[in-house]
């Protein structure tokens, strides 16, 4: 169970979150990604997927005599072969996603694919710190700018008193455009765990065709930064000596874990 959180929007997290989900089910895993941003979320309209349930709608179904469907049943198929599942499609009446019933469902869910992936609004609410708790990694996508940086350092220091500091970790966002990743990783106290570069057209172009970098620029070098990423999840860069750090200005720095 891997969840991307971070307290501070525009930092990339749902782009982060979906290209991660379509490597790693690239590599043949089998991925659950759920939307739990009830508020901003878009997950299933940045893979261009229109009208798939929600786990509000089925859950407002029960209450008028539905029957009670398992999170993996209820998500929807996108053609790259990921399954995404929206907690809402409105951030009006979601009173009915208790965060310990999602935690519960979330956690039946996993025992059916390899990952779960959570993408979590910013904010510190009752659902986001129960995930979060249950969660084995928190990504902390970042971008190389101050106020992004600024709002990490805040969250590094609520992390130590949710006692989940130790399982973050950073995904620096379009890292060749600003503060250099060094420099981040000193000033927040924690480890990068990978870097993304920019890629602005192909990101629009993937976008606007509801589709996956993995699905539409393979070869592109944004691509290869979610293999690395989605590499780390799976612990193939224990044999890949290579892949142990990455290069900054000329030098190789250790990515610590």
């Amino acid at each position: 169970l891997v969840s991307l959180f971070n307290p501070k929007g525009g930092v990339g997290k749902t782009m982060v979150a979906t290209n991660l989900c379509a490597m790693l089910v690239h590599k043949g895993q089998r991925v659950l990604l759920i939307d739990a941003d009830t508020v901003t979320g878009h997950v299933s309209i940045s893979l261009g997927m229109e009208g798939v349930p929600t786990v509000v709608d089925a859950w407002r179904d029960e209450l008028e005599g539905g029957p009670v469907v398992p999170f993996f049943d209820l998500a929807s198929a996108h053609p790259s072969g990921l399954r995404v599942l929206p907690l809402s499609s409105s951030p009006i009446q979601t009173e009915i996603l208790d965060p310990d019933r999602v935690a519960k469902a979330i956690a039946v869910a996993r025992r059916s694919v390899d990952f779960v992936i959570v993408d979590l609004h910013p904010s510190y609410s009752a659902l986001n710190r129960v995930v979060l708790d249950k969660s084995e990694r928190i990504l902390v996508p970042v971008t190389p700018d101050l106020p992004a940086i600024r709002a990490v350092m805040k969250l590094g220091d609520v992390a130590a008193e949710l006692g989940m500091r130790d399982r973050m970790s950073l995904v620096v966002n379009r890292f060749n455009s600003g503060v250099p990743t060094e420099d981040i990783e000193k000033s927040v106290g924690i480890a990068a765990y990978a870097q993304i570069r920019s890629a602005g057209p192909v990101i629009v172009k993937a976008a606007n065709e509801g589709r996956t970098l993995v699905g539409i620029a393979p070869r592109d070098a944004i691509t290869g930064d979610f293999e690395i990423l989605a590499d780390r999840l799976l612990g193939l860069d224990a044999a890949q000596p290579a892949k142990a750090g990455f290069k900054l200005f000329g030098r190789t720095m250790a990515v610590r874990t």
